[in-house]
């Protein structure tokens, strides 16, 4: 009778690895350009939309309300960068390329539209 312990040792390890694959995480940094947030009312707004995603994906934000900008750490195996723009633009606020939906941005403070 042959030992086939290595073979099993090796299958197991095999199989840990595929597991712990499984539950990685892809950390990705993302700044967008938000041209309307222009005060710390608008920054809330916007900081709003991005918390209504996942909230564990959302690592942190940082917001340039002068540059109009946002910077997102975010986990990209839970959610999409289009995810957190598609949130933004829902908001009212329009972000890179992606227009505001109108609607919205006309409900939003008159510093924001």
């Amino acid at each position: 009778m042959r030992n086939n312990q290595p073979i099993s040792v090796m299958a197991v390890l095999v199989f840990a690895c595929l597991i712990a694959a499984c539950f990685r995480q892809d950390i990705l940094t993302v700044t967008l350009d938000v041209p309307q947030m222009r005060s710390d009312e608008c920054q809330q707004l916007v900081l709003r939309a991005i918390e209504s995603l996942d909230p564990e994906a959302i690592l942190n934000a940082r917001f340039d309300v002068a540059a109009g900008e946002v910077t997102i750490r975010y986990n990209s195996m839970s959610l999409g960068r289009k995810n957190i723009e598609h949130a933004i633009a829902n908001a009212g606020f329009a972000v890179n390329t992606l227009p505001a939906n109108e609607d919205a941005r006309q409900a939003l403070p008159a510093g924001c539209r």
